[in-house]
């Protein structure tokens, strides 16, 4: 075997990784009509009572009123759910999360922009509203759409994707728009999606989320199968060469 094999074997497999890392592509939408044709294997999970009952956290702790509180994450699993993921909803910045969000009391219909829908914190309560959407296991997800209630769009704001080993594949500020009732908010990749972010300004807007939406999106990617018989081929040749 020629000198030179080895070298060049761990200089293909760097190529190739950082050609895996860097062209990853991510595309983000606030039209669910355009996001929509961009995916297949659509999962919904809208944010209703019963959905919300799912988690682990409210299994034991129905929801009985309005302006309901529960602690800053909330798990659904698949065996639960009938997704074929399960997945973690989670308050990054304020202390807790509210369900069917208003500012009177539990009786109240939930504020115009909060019905059905998880809210960070509370209005006027923990104005830091960050929040994630993590993938625990199951089907690789690689197109997530929800719905947000209520944003005013300020300085900072943005919507990350990571991949599963936590690497950033794409963010955007552009489309982060405001939103007086609920605007969709979406995003598609060729990586598998470990978690979204939400990076919501410390201001006075207090927002809400709703309906989660997990599909494929409708982007080539190559097989892990394919870039090893690439990989293979090109380093049979070196060694014919050498």
């Amino acid at each position: 075997m020629h000198k030179l094999f080895i070298p060049m074997l761990g200089l293909l497999f760097l190529n190739i990784f950082m050609l895996a890392s860097v062209n990853a592509v991510a595309i983000f939408f606030t039209n669910e009509a355009d996001w929509l044709a961009q995916v297949n294997n659509l999962e919904a999970f809208d944010t209703t009572i019963p959905n919300m009952e799912l988690s682990d956290e409210l299994q034991n702790n129905p929801i009985t009123v309005n302006n309901f509180t529960v602690g800053i994450t909330l798990n659904w699993q698949s065996v639960n759910t009938g997704l074929s993921r399960s997945f973690r909803f989670t308050s990054v910045g304020a202390p807790f999360l509210t369900y069917n969000d208003n500012e009177v009391g539990p009786s109240t219909p939930p504020d115009p922009g909060f019905e059905d829908a998880i809210s960070p914190g509370d209005i006027n309560n923990g104005e830091d509203d960050d929040w994630q959407v993590e993938f625990l296991d199951g089907s690789p997800v690689t197109a997530f759409g929800a719905f947000i209630g209520n944003n005013l769009l300020n300085a900072g704001e943005s919507f990350s994707v990571f991949d599963t080993n936590d690497q950033l594949i794409g963010s955007t500020t552009q489309d982060v728009l405001v939103s007086s009732g609920f605007q969709f908010l979406g995003v598609i990749t060729d990586q598998a999606i470990g978690r979204v972010f939400f990076d919501e300004d410390a201001g006075g807007d207090d927002i809400s989320v709703r309906n989660f939406r997990f599909a494929n999106a409708n982007i080539a990617v190559p097989e892990p199968a394919t870039i090893i018989g690439l990989l293979l081929g090109f380093t049979l040749v070196i060694y014919r060469k050498h």
